[in-house]
């Protein structure tokens, strides 16, 4: 039923990039009149997206955003709406095919139909369905993965829409693979100590204890680190907020923390390579336009170093919800919780050498 690749440079289609090449338009004149659609755009890229186009493209006639049915239109009637824009942008994820280590800018067969899960989901029982979930989900890591891929393999059977899929770092139709590791690669010690180095500069007012990062590929080791740094620590602070009469949170975020890293752990440990063969091309193009500046090509410019503070910038403000003004304070909390660190460690190295030392004796 499907072709083992759904190339979705396919050279039928329009090339949006030689498009905006081969004219004398500006980027933002491209999309005059032009009617979008973008899916995922109440998410965190989807806001940014649909801020960019907004403020850098006003002859955009209209944008609408795939959302729950709501306003008393249902999914149908959504959908007769949909066939009627001019162009779909589906947002999908660098990792749509992560059982493949080098992924171009296409769409391959998915690993099942996706008509058949979708009876599946909404026949079978639940108990059923998590018995065979493992079967389904084949060499994917988990189902986030999996109905991505799903996901763009429905995306590309519209064949009547003029369609792109774009997969951050997460056919018929351009297929853009908007990573990094191609073209600006990032060694997860360099991670490390950025996201260290920016923790220790932007604190939050709520952190507890001195920031720290580190890697190992031992998991005994880390499961001691776990259980020393972070579920010890917890407990006992969970004690002390009941002595005080206070509802204990740190066990439980303790947990919500080892599982989000668990989750990581396929993603940590894997490698992949991505074409990006249209994502230059398409740089290139921008580049060209007379307003090329305000569509700077990504990552022509690009800095980790900038995009990590900015990132944990983000952290603290739309997660942590812990604004700009109380930075002095949480800089100066950091400061002491710095020497408390220190003589933990310094604590700590002297039991360590009693211990050592009366063994032997």
């Amino acid at each position: 039923k499907y072709p083992d690749c759904l190339n979705g440079n396919d050279p039928s289609v329009p090339d949006l990039n030689r498009e905006v090449l081969d004219s004398d338009e500006d980027i933002a004149d491209f999309f005059n009149g032009a009617v979008i659609l973008v899916t995922g755009g109440t998410g965190f890229v989807g806001k940014a997206l649909l801020e960019k186009l907004l403020r850098s493209c006003p002859g955009i006639d209209t944008v609408y955003v795939l959302m729950r049915p709501k306003r008393g239109l249902t999914v149908e009637q959504r959908y007769k709406e949909l066939l009627k824009n001019q162009a779909l942008v589906h947002v999908s994820t660098a990792y749509s095919n992560a059982p493949r280590s080098y992924i171009e800018e296409q769409v391959y067969q998915p690993p099942c139909d996706p008509d058949t899960i979708l009876r599946c989901t909404t026949t079978l029982p639940r108990d059923m369905l998590e018995n065979i979930s493992e079967a389904l989900q084949g060499e994917h890591p988990n189902p986030y993965t999996l109905t991505k891929a799903l996901a763009e393999s429905i995306v590309h059977r519209h064949t009547d829409l003029p369609v792109c899929i774009v997969r951050p770092s997460i056919g018929h139709c351009p297929v853009y693979n908007v990573t990094s590791g191609s073209i600006a690669p990032l060694q997860w010690g360099h991670f490390t100590r950025l996201c260290v180095k920016w923790a220790r500069e932007n604190p939050t007012k709520y952190v507890m204890w001195y920031p720290n990062f580190s890697f190992t590929e031992s998991r005994l080791l880390n499961t001691f680190w776990e259980l020393s740094c972070h579920f010890l620590p917890a407990f006992l602070y969970d004690l002390l907020l009941r002595a005080q009469g206070r509802k204990p949170i740190m066990m439980k975020l303790a947990r919500r923390f080892k599982m989000a890293a668990a989750t990581g752990e396929y993603f940590a440990n894997h490698e992949w390579q991505w074409g990006v063969g249209e994502l230059r091309a398409l740089g290139a193009a921008a580049e060209s336009a007379r307003d090329g500046h305000v569509f700077p090509a990504w990552p022509a410019e690009f800095s980790w170093e900038s995009y990590i503070g900015a990132y944990m910038l983000g952290i603290r403000q739309f997660i942590l919800k812990d604004p700009a003004d109380s930075l002095p304070h949480a800089r100066t909390k950091l400061k002491r919780l710095y020497w408390v660190h220190k003589l933990f460690q310094a604590a700590t190295g002297y039991y360590l050498f009693r211990l050592l030392a009366g063994r032997l004796r």
